[in-house]
């Protein structure tokens, strides 16, 4: 939904639908919604991992689904604090050691991740940037696969 910021109206909703997803019904909603001031547009992530583009009248301009698309599943928000919009290139480091508070793509159990590498009480721990969940501590295995260097977002042509 959104809303006119002066006098709180009704603007435009739009609707999807949630599938591939254990969030509880009372928290589905949008994720993160970044607003682009130059175009309007509005750029979100549902809870079923689905990332939209939309014009300042709510018509869909593209949609992404991040499970169909890279196999990845999003569940109570742990991706929404800071999302990657389609189309930026996220530039990770290989081999590199990372050091607390650095970004990291990792393989923790055999799950695919973008998180915070920190140590705690001599143990690496990944912490996600979304404070409602908890830090991912390894059972089994951690596989550091690159220490995050930069984000690459096009301008539009």
């Amino acid at each position: 939904m959104a809303f006119d910021a002066n006098n709180g109206k009704l603007l435009w909703e739009h609707r999807f639908n949630v599938y591939l997803s254990d969030v509880p019904p009372h928290r589905v909603g949008w994720a993160s919604p970044v607003g682009d001031p130059a175009t309007g547009n509005v750029y979100v992530l549902g809870v079923g991992g689905n990332l939209l583009g939309l014009n300042r009248d709510g018509r869909v301009l593209w949609e992404r689904s991040l499970g169909e698309d890279f196999g990845l599943l999003t569940t109570h928000g742990g991706r929404t604090v800071s999302p990657i919009i389609d189309g930026d290139l996220v530039i990770v480091e290989q081999g590199r050691t990372p050091q607390t508070g650095d970004v990291v793509a990792a393989l923790i159990d055999n799950e695919s991740t973008l998180k915070t590498y920190m140590v705690r009480h001599g143990k690496p721990v990944l912490r996600a940037e979304n404070p409602k969940y908890p830090n991912l501590i390894p059972s089994e295995e951690l596989v550091i696969q690159g220490v995050f260097r930069a984000l690459i977002r096009r301008a539009k042509e």
